[in-house]
């Protein structure tokens, strides 16, 4: 993989997003609402290219670490260090945890503090030391509350896990169950992880705290808040549902409460955002899983996502009621796109990668096969 490194992000950038200004709507509960319009999508944002590097083992995202010359390409098999400060000509410094990581990592990189934590195939995870820049240090390993980790948000040194994945069958690629969980792992002490707790199903609020379907990932806001990307698709109707983005009080991270959800007509499933002045940008596709699992075209299994790319913009000036200004499909055929590749660059402006769809292998979430 070659990792381009660019004069706006210090990551490789598919397209650029503008948001339209607009009028913002009437605010009102945060609870199940659903809404149509348009946000402009500009195919270009000027961006001068300044060096490449290849990369071995691939990058799943790019940590900038705080002494502004030292970038952490995450992969799959292992962490690249990369020496930035000549940003023509980026060098890699080495790399670290490949006998951990195995091929495994899932999600990238996701820093909190001085420390790196790496979630590794469906029930590991390990956290490094980045306090020393150049000279990364094992920390922990940890299996966290809930297998099959899709992503992690952090508020403080609480990271909130969220899980995507689902049972088939082996006879006929068939899906029968979606699941999804949400929970609380504090590093206060990165050397020793620490499961705090998790949201469970609540009979006031069944559909944002339901645990019966796929949660792609999360972030938090306002220091209390976390949005959930999930969608209202159950059991064996992969795409059914609509978009879903579960509104969540995080303020006692043991007991987290569901508190309403946003749907998103356009959408089947929503799968990441990112914040700029007030306004979520959320990602999302008009399907998820195929189902049953098998490509047509070559008979291999194949669960990923048929769809095309959605955008949904909202306003969040009060986190705890965020309000859908305007949602569109796109013409980008993707697997999936989550918040790891959405960064805000300024100016109304956010850099979006997003995965082509393949023709074989297994879905992006982990699965269990059953008879």
């Amino acid at each position: 993989m070659r990792l381009r490194f660019y004069v706006l992000l210090g990551l490789a950038l598919v397209f650029a997003l503008a948001l339209a200004a607009g009028v913002l709507r009437p605010r009102h509960t945060a609870t199940q609402r659903t809404s149509s319009g348009c946000c402009s999508a500009a195919r270009d944002l000027p961006a001068t290219q300044l060096g490449s590097l290849i990369l071995s083992g691939g990058a799943i995202n790019v940590i900038l670490s705080s002494d502004g010359v030292t970038a952490y390409a995450c992969g799959p098999t292992q962490i690249s260090v990369i020496d930035i400060s000549t940003p023509g000509a980026p060098r890699l410094v080495s790399t670290f945890g490949s006998l951990d990581l195995g091929g495994n990592a899932i999600s990238g990189c996701f820093q909190v503090g001085q420390s790196l934590v790496v979630p590794v195939n469906v029930q590991s995870a390990f956290v490094y030391d980045i306090s020393n820049s150049r000279n990364l240090r094992s920390q922990s390993q940890f299996t966290p509350a809930f297998p099959f980790n899709g992503y992690v948000s952090f508020l403080g040194n609480v990271g909130w896990f969220t899980t995507d994945w689902f049972r088939y069958s082996q006879s006929n690629n068939l899906i029968f169950e979606q699941h999804g969980d949400f929970a609380a792992v504090d590093f206060t002490d990165p050397t020793h992880p620490a499961a705090v707790g998790n949201l469970s199903p609540d009979s006031s609020q069944p559909d944002a705290s339901s645990n019966l379907s796929p949660r792609f990932s999360s972030l938090t806001i306002g220091g209390d808040t976390a949005y959930i990307f999930s969608t209202t698709a159950t059991g064996g109707d992969t795409n059914g549902g609509q978009g879903a983005m579960q509104i969540i009080n995080i303020s006692n991270p043991a007991a987290p409460v569901a508190q309403g959800q946003i749907l998103i007509p356009q959408a089947t499933t929503m799968t990441g955002g990112a914040v700029q002045d007030n306004i979520l940008l959320a990602t999302g596709n008009t399907k998820s899983w195929r189902n049953p699992g098998t490509n047509p075209r070559n008979s291999q299994l194949n669960f990923q996502f048929t769809g095309v790319l959605t955008l949904s913009a909202m306003d969040v000036t009060d986190p705890h009621n965020p309000v859908l200004l305007s949602s569109r499909c796109s013409d980008v055929a993707t697997w999936q796109a989550n918040a790891s590749v959405l960064v805000p660059l300024g100016n109304g402006f956010f850099a979006l990668s997003a995965g082509p769809r393949r023709t074989t292998g297994s879905p992006s979430g982990p699965t269990r096969a059953a008879d």
